[in-house]
């Protein structure tokens, strides 16, 4: 389904791909997975007023169905809210080939696989937003925000991460993983403020990482990291935990600038 329309809503789904019907209200029917593929053209836009909104809130509820935005989607948060609304929640699939603006707001939430080749950034003087949360995140677009910019494994396992744009956290760690794959490819750049990758599992860097990178440490203390040097660039420093720990350099240098 091809949606070229602007629409904007205060407190409230603009786009519910899940919405119940009457049978499910009414408890005689069940809940069953969407099939719907929506593709949104134009502007969604979402304003919350209130702190005490729990997820779910957002401007796309895809209702476990697949959506893209090849549009805009504007999300802005009510100040200093604890559960920030999202651009799109619930998709088993969701694509971002437009832009999403967060003020106050998180890009997603409850994904199976995001795929941005867009453009994923905090507007201009807004509040602090994250960026992705999702089992698997394919990255060829910019994600750029002050808080956390891609989350994976954490409610879903151990998740993977592609990335061969920009991966940025101006004010926070850039990528949060609890196990998985991390692949930075040649071209792709990892930032945070002060730490760039912080989890458990592996990370293979083609490209540049700039911050440190903490594998196996403070909430994943005993995990096992892996860190694999495939060219890359880490101007920052590399800490393992007490796991079983690799580093493995494939082209004989390491890359790293810091310890």
């Amino acid at each position: 389904v091809d949606i070229t329309a602007d629409l904007s809503q205060t407190d409230h789904i603009v786009l519910n791909m899940g919405a119940p019907t009457l049978s499910q209200l009414t408890g005689l029917g069940t809940y069953l997975p969407s099939d719907l593929y929506v593709v949104s053209h134009g502007t969604l836009s979402l304003t919350t007023t209130s702190n005490f909104f729990y997820y779910g809130n957002a401007a796309v509820n895809a209702g476990s169905g697949k959506f893209e935005n090849a549009g805009t989607i504007i999300v802005s948060g009510a100040s200093g809210g604890y559960y920030l609304p999202s651009a799109i929640t619930n998709a088993s699939e969701a694509i971002n080939s437009g832009t999403i603006m967060l003020d106050g707001a998180i890009a997603s939430s409850n994904i199976g696989k995001f795929t941005n080749a867009g453009s994923i950034v905090q507007s201009t003087g807004g509040a602090a937003s994250q960026g992705l949360n999702a089992y698997q995140i394919d990255n060829s677009g910019t994600i750029s925000v002050d808080g956390v910019a891609a989350t994976s494994g954490y409610y879903f396992g151990q998740g993977t991460i592609s990335n061969s744009g920009l991966i940025e956290s101006r004010q926070d760690v850039g990528i949060l993983a609890s196990g998985g794959t991390i692949n930075n490819v040649q071209g792709g750049t990892i930032t945070g403020k002060t730490i760039a990758i912080q989890g458990s599992g592996t990370v293979i860097n083609a490209g540049t990482i700039n911050g440190d990178v903490q594998l196996g440490t403070t909430y994943f203390y005993g995990g096992q990291g892996k860190y694999v040097a495939d060219g890359g660039i880490l101007n920052g420093n590399l800490t393992l935990g007490s796991g079983n720990d690799i580093v493995l350099a494939l082209i004989g240098a390491t890359g790293i600038s810091g310890n």
